[in-house]
């Protein structure tokens, strides 16, 4: 039988997703598949925001993990 994803863990693959990790990476984190983690990121964001967050993330996602870094410094003072 599968595994389930809890009602946290959605919520924090979507943090994630959001903050800058990338469908693979949360996959190896999580333990699910691609499509399981991509078909409740579509069910907890809308539609636009998915495809702006996962083309930046493709394009070029050193520049985003790089300006997360600074958004996160900058919070942090």
């Amino acid at each position: 039988m599968p595994k389930k994803i809890s009602d946290i863990d959605k919520k924090n693959i979507i943090d994630s997703f959001i903050k800058g990790m990338t469908i693979n990476e949360l996959s190896d984190q999580y333990g699910f598949t691609k499509i399981t983690i991509t078909r409740h990121l579509k069910g907890g964001i809308s539609k636009d925001k998915f495809q702006e967050l996962n083309s930046r993330k493709n394009k070029n996602p050193d520049i985003l993990k790089k300006d997360l870094n600074k958004k996160n410094d900058a919070e942090s003072i």
